[in-house]
């Protein structure tokens, strides 16, 4: 027996973790006492799983039995014991393993000989000693060594989402570096879709062939269930491509994203360790996922109405929510053009659609230039703001700057279209600044970013009087301007659907001495 607990021990310096070193010693313990098989169980979690076994010559042990059976009776008390083996003609030793007086375990093994059986109770206590002397020492070890396994990998993570441009590159980058860690064949998040009712599965990684639809299907179940229990779960034999799976939820504060998922081919489980490393990076991906599913939702709700350069301010504010309905001084602008509806009358559809489409292209792309917000297209007519969602103080310079640059544009398109034997109309445009409702309105079926108020009211008003290479704008949007704008009182002006008269001014472009190159 001494000699045994030499290989033991020397065994003990060699194996650095937990699992390698007590399976090996499982291993080791069956060939010097001459064993057929042998197990040990660890307590794993709420109950007892096998964590680690080997086999000696045709003896399965783990096969077609009630493996907590075992465990019952192994540890039933603290000195070794003969138990009950299912396998006909074996004999069976078990013995408990205690940690602090607090049960951790069993050991298992088994004889064809009930000689060999009875030699091995006498030798048990020792082992049993021995096992229970050098646990704790290497199970701290480990615990350190997976700790900082936490941080390298959370560390990881973190310059993954650096380096992610999508939160599917993120995503797929985070399964593959998963996969590495975890030694698993496969990983799969599944997140809510954007009205929060449906599971789906947004990426997965397998380092072998795609699940099948019947696979995932299974695997959405089990993922509501995951999320139902609020805990990491464990499941074994899912289905024929997934033989062990362990998923846990993504939750950060009270919202649920969705479920992280690794799995492997095989029935072999994922042990604590395993279970640790994914609880931890999942408490970094529940972060990364929701400040990524924020900016898709940002982006993807702004990029048809702001410039590029807009949306990387937007994202670079993290903390504003700038799809939250508020009240806000902005500056509205409205452009037309003037007899365009009699115009199309004598185009063919073709032909007005192209002449639209490269008016509403130029006109964009100075919204944009001037760091404005396209607010829709109302068949012929552009609606931008200037001051939201990303506030400025010269929002009403913008637009009037916006608003010159549009009617040196537009003359330029008439022009062209005239050379080619078509006739384009001018147009006019009206300017308010004032305090308006803005954010994400509308109804179940479509929600769009916007502003509405009576300030907003006025602006289209203005732009309905406003003549061909017209540009009106409010008494409050003079107001603002600064140097470098000429403009013209009209005086009061009545408005359509307003009893009072609005003090309103022209906008003199031709003789203005500001660069309106942007």
């Amino acid at each position: 027996m001494q000699a045994c607990l030499i290989k033991l021990n020397k065994l003990l310096d060699q194996m650095h973790t937990v699992d390698d070193f007590l399976q090996g010693a499982t291993a080791l313990l069956g060939q010097d006492l001459s064993a057929e098989g042998g197990m040990l169980f660890l307590q794993n979690g709420r109950e007892f799983e096998l964590d680690f076994e080997m086999y000696f010559g045709d003896l399965i042990l783990a096969q077609e039995i009630d493996v907590c059976e075992y465990v019952r009776q192994a540890s039933l008390f603290d000195l070794p014991h003969a138990i009950e083996l299912q396998s006909e003609g074996k004999f069976g030793v078990g013995v408990s393993i205690l940690v602090n007086e607090e049960l951790q375990g069993a050991l298992v093994l088994a004889f064809e000989d009930k000689h060999l059986a009875n030699e091995a109770l006498l030798k048990l206590p020792m082992i049993k000693e021995f096992f229970e002397s050098n646990i704790k020492h290497i199970d701290l070890e480990e615990r350190l060594r997976i700790k900082n396994q936490e941080l390298q990998t959370i560390y990881k993570i973190d310059q993954l989402r650096d380096a992610s441009d999508s939160l599917d590159d993120l995503l797929v980058s985070v399964l593959a570096e998963v996969n590495g860690i975890l030694d698993s064949d496969g990983g799969l998040v599944f997140l809510f879709d954007e009205h929060g009712h449906n599971l789906e599965l947004k990426a997965s990684v397998s380092a072998r062939c795609n699940l099948t639809a019947q696979s995932i299907e299974e695997l959405v179940l089990l993922s509501k269930q995951t999320l139902e229990n609020g805990e990491i779960e464990q499941h074994s034999w899912v289905t024929e491509q997934v033989g062990s799976l362990l998923q846990v939820p993504l939750i950060l504060d009270d919202r649920i994203l969705g479920v992280l998922g690794v799995y492997k081919s095989s029935s072999e489980p994922f042990y604590n360790r395993h279970i640790a490393l994914l609880q931890a990076i999942a408490s970094q991906m529940d972060t990364a996922i929701f400040e990524s599913l924020d900016k898709y939702k940002l982006r993807n709700t702004f990029q048809k109405y702001v410039s590029e350069d807009v949306i990387q301010e937007m994202l670079n504010r993290n903390s504003q929510n700038f799809m939250a309905t508020h009240r806000q001084v902005a500056t509205v602008l409205f452009s037309d053009i003037r007899g365009f509806t009699t115009l199309a009358e004598g185009l063919d559809a073709e032909m007005v659609a192209r002449m639209l489409n490269k008016h509403l292209d130029a006109m964009t792309d100075i919204v944009f230039q001037f760091q404005g917000t396209l607010d829709k297209f109302v068949g012929d007519q552009v609606v931008a703001i200037f001051g939201a969602p990303i506030f400025y103080d010269n929002h009403a310079e913008q637009a009037v700057r916006a608003a010159i640059k549009m009617q040196h544009v537009q003359k330029s398109l008439i022009d062209g279209f005239a050379q080619q034997g078509f006739t384009m109309g001018a147009i006019g445009i009206g300017i308010n600044t004032g305090e308006m409702v803005l954010g994400n309105i509308g109804g179940k079926r479509r929600v769009d970013y916007t502003a509405i108020g009576d300030h907003v009211n006025l602006g289209s008003r203005l732009c309905d009087i406003a003549k061909p290479n017209q540009i009106l704008i409010s008494e409050y949007t003079q107001s603002l301007l600064g140097k470098g704008f000429e403009t013209l009182s009209l005086g009061d002006v009545y408005v359509k659907n307003r009893e009072a008269p609005s003090q309103t001014y022209e906008v003199i472009y031709e003789s203005t001495r500001h660069d309106f190159g942007g």
